[in-house]
């Protein structure tokens, strides 16, 4: 099972193997689902890695076009209590995001397909 160590070292391979010009691909730190604070780069459109508590990598999602990294989230968890909405997200409570600018949305579906080949999260199929 794939932790986050793990994805962040597999962003820096995709990083050095696949440059981007004018873009390079940051993963944020770990935080909490339920906060207080707007999730992380929630305004923007990106990817979003869901961890349960042991920073274990359970989903990959991504927010192109037309939608952004809080409006994905948020439609698997309770913005107003942070409950869970989708029963297979319930061991979910961690994320970190990779936001993306919105001239450039369209990286978002290469940059998940490669992850979820490469790190297998539990929650993610390729191709579904």
């Amino acid at each position: 099972m794939a932790t986050y160590s793990d994805l962040k070292e597999a962003i820096d391979k995709f990083n050095a193997d696949f440059p981007r010009p004018d873009l390079k691909i940051i993963l944020e730190e770990l935080s909490p689902i339920v906060t207080k604070q707007m999730w992380q780069n929630a305004d923007k459109p990106g990817l979003y890695f869901l961890f349960d508590q042991d920073q274990t990598l359970q989903y990959i999602g991504k927010a192109s076009f037309g939608s952004n990294i809080g409006v994905r989230i948020g439609e698997r968890f309770s913005t107003k209590d942070y409950r869970c909405l989708v029963p297979k997200f319930e061991a979910v409570n961690l994320l970190t995001t990779i936001a993306l600018p919105r001239d450039r949305a369209f990286e978002a579906s290469a940059i998940e397909e490669f992850l979820i080949a490469d790190m297998k999260p539990p929650l993610n199929t390729v191709g579904v």
